[in-house]
C-alpha cells in the first residue's frame, strides 16, 4: 500500500470526521475557559515573582539601617568615626556620668527613617521578622526617649536607678539588634 493510502486512512479520514462532528460553539467555549484559566496562572507567577522581589528589596534597605544600628550599639558609644568593625558590644563604663554621655553618643547616631518609610510594606515579610522589627525599633525609640528626657537628680539613689534603667535598655536594644541583624542575614541567605 503506497504511503498516501495510509495518509488517507490513517490520519484524514479520522480528522475529517472529528471537525466535521465537532460542535463549534462547545468548542470555543472550552478553548476560552482554557485561556482564561491560563491567564490566572500566568497572573499569579507573575504576581509571586514581584512579591519576592519586592520582599527582597525591603530586606536589603531593612538590613542596611539594621547594620548601622547595630554597629552604633556594638560600639558602646564610642565616637562613631573611630570604630572599624566592632563584633561584640563593648561595655559601658562603671562611671555613671560616663556612661551616660556614651548612651547619648549612641543614641545619637541611631535611626530609624527606613524602618519609618517601609511600615506600609512591612506585611511583605514574614510574621516574626514583623514582630521582632517592630520590638527592636520600639525599644530604640524608648531609650531614645528616656536619654532626651533624662535629668541628673539631686538624690542619688534616684539617680543610681535611672541610670540602671537606661543601662538596661541600652543593652536590651543592642540584643534586639543583634538578633535582627542575624534574622535578617538569614532571611537574605535564603531568598
Amino acid at each position: 500500500m503506497p504511503l498516501r493510502s495510509y495518509y488517507r486512512i490513517y490520519i484524514k479520514a479520522p480528522i475529517g470526521r472529528f471537525l466535521h462532528n465537532l460542535d463549534w460553539q462547545a468548542a470555543s467555549v472550552i478553548v476560552a475557559m482554557l485561556l482564561f484559566a491560563a491567564q490566572i496562572i500566568y497572573n499569579g507567577i507573575e504576581k509571586r515573582s514581584i512579591d519576592k522581589d519586592d520582599t527582597y528589596k525591603l530586606t536589603v534597605i531593612l538590613q542596611s539601617e539594621l547594620e548601622n544600628n547595630f554597629s552604633v550599639m556594638s560600639a558602646g558609644g564610642i565616637d562613631f568615626q573611630e570604630i572599624d568593625e566592632i563584633n561584640a558590644c563593648t561595655p559601658l563604663p562603671e562611671n555613671d556620668t560616663e556612661a551616660i554621655a556614651r548612651i547619648a553618643n549612641a543614641v545619637s547616631y541611631l535611626h530609624n527613617d527606613v524602618y519609618i518609610s517601609q511600615l506600609s510594606n512591612l506585611p511583605l515579610l514574614p510574621r516574626e521578622s514583623v514582630l521582632s522589627i517592630t520590638k527592636a525599633y520600639n525599644a530604640m525609640l524608648r531609650l531614645k526617649n528616656h536619654i532626651n528626657n533624662y535629668k541628673p537628680d539631686n538624690n542619688p539613689i534616684t539617680n543610681k536607678k535611672t541610670v540602671k534603667q537606661l543601662r538596661n535598655e541600652y543593652y536590651h536594644v543592642y540584643f534586639a539588634f543583634e538578633g535582627l541583624n542575624e534574622s535578617f542575614t538569614n532571611t537574605l541567605n535564603k531568598i
